[in-house]
């Protein structure tokens, strides 16, 4: 189906629950008690904000390294892109991940491929000539707390538009960064109102 980078794979994803995965569950509890969030300020290292007088911070993965460590990913580029969470993995309460989801799952996940593909395809004539539609989609595992951590990805062309600033690869070239338009998911609505609170602060529909 057209071409992707997709690195959906159950082995990559039995990786034991850390002090990462704490620090998101802290997090999604702090966005899910506020409507509101004081003080609130991003660049490329990060979101900060004050809750309750505590100082939050969300780290954004930048690095290489950083980025092979998200395991589970989705790529299509496009001219407008799309943003997607779904459950292609079971919840495992010892594990990131359990094992793959054959029914529901995998099912959704290609139905938004399948969609794209068919959009995409010139002969159809849903779009204009030379226009494309991409798409950045992750497995949430149907977990809340690892559902947040993925989305923390789709509003990152935001922050670099606000700020006017560009990664940097490590060979010193720039890796252009492009805004998420609207994302679709999660299938859970737990997973769902914990991402909406975090997009919301970025305009960004779902």
């Amino acid at each position: 189906m057209g071409n992707r980078d997709s690195v959906f794979s159950e082995e990559k994803n039995n990786v034991p629950v850390g002090n990462d995965e704490q620090r998101i569950r802290n997090i999604s509890s702090s966005l899910g008690r506020n409507k509101t969030l004081k003080n609130l300020t991003t660049n490329l290292d990060g979101i900060y904000y004050e809750n309750n007088d505590e100082s939050v911070h969300i780290p954004l993965k930048t690095s290489e390294e950083e980025y092979s460590e998200q395991s589970t990913n989705d790529n299509i580029d496009g001219d407008t892109m799309l943003g997607g969470l779904m459950m292609v993995h079971e919840r495992q309460e010892d594990m990131i991940c359990g094992p793959v989801m054959p029914q529901g799952g995998i099912q959704a996940l290609e139905a938004m491929l399948f969609t794209l593909d068919y959009i995409n395809d010139p002969r159809n004539g849903v779009l204009d000539r030379g226009m494309k539609v991409g798409a950045r989609i992750f497995d949430d595992c149907d977990k809340d707390t690892y559902g947040l951590e993925q989305a923390v990805d789709f509003i990152k062309g935001s922050i670099s538009n606000i700020h006017d600033q560009e990664y940097k690869c490590s060979d010193g070239s720039s890796s252009k960064v492009k805004v998420i338009d609207g994302v679709v998911g999660a299938a859970s609505s737990v997973t769902s109102i914990q991402v909406a609170n975090l997009l919301r602060l970025f305009k960004i529909p779902q």
